[in-house]
């Protein structure tokens, strides 16, 4: 399964935002979450995290881990794009989600697309041992993103990429490069 966080509104050249064609094509947790979901299973648990040394709760946010639980049981490989305002817990809900989970966790920043790309690759290549052994870093997101289907991860494999937004706005030719990818998990989804 392969998840990006983005944080909306986001005004970035070359996005045009669509709920409704992204719910069908992308599962967007905003809308599909509703539909996947019955309400009779999502209760009301308090979750308490530790976030700087102070308990804090986690709350209310059983129907979106229980969409993306479907999604990252689902025999199909997924692409999830988990977007909202700004502050309202997406990161947290993919750390909650990912926790127990074999998973490459990268939360890009505002820098070059060279960084962003070195960063992210420092993250696949602590699991990909047999191309560490003779890479530091991807050439192209391309390559990064094809190296993926042979990291070194038991079950199912797990990538999220937090702040996407930061990542296209270093190099704005990302989420086409993503849509194209050859990696089988993300090149059915369009």
């Amino acid at each position: 399964m392969f998840m990006v966080s983005i944080s909306l509104p986001q005004k970035m050249q070359g996005w045009k935002y669509s709920p409704k064609r992204r719910c069908r094509r992308h599962c967007s947790m905003s809308y599909k979450y509703k539909t996947c979901v019955d309400n009779s299973q999502v209760d009301n648990t308090r979750f308490v995290y530790s976030m700087g040394g102070e308990a804090m709760e986690f709350i209310g946010r059983q129907a979106e881990l229980l969409f993306l639980e479907r999604c990252y049981r689902s025999p199909q490989a997924q692409l999830v794009v988990l977007y909202g305002r700004r502050r309202v817990g997406k990161t947290e809900t993919s750390r909650r989600f990912s926790r127990d989970k074999p998973c490459i966790f990268y939360s890009c920043t505002q820098e070059t697309d060279a960084a962003v790309l070195a960063g992210f690759s420092r993250r696949l290549l602590l699991r990909d041992t047999r191309a560490s052994r003779f890479i530091s870093t991807y050439a192209t997101w391309e390559a990064a993103f094809e190296s993926i289907p042979s990291l070194d991860m038991t079950g199912r494999k797990l990538v999220i990429i937090d702040e996407f937004p930061y990542a296209c706005l270093a190099n704005k030719s990302l989420p086409s490069i993503l849509q194209t990818s050859k990696v089988p998990s993300i090149s059915h989804v369009s």
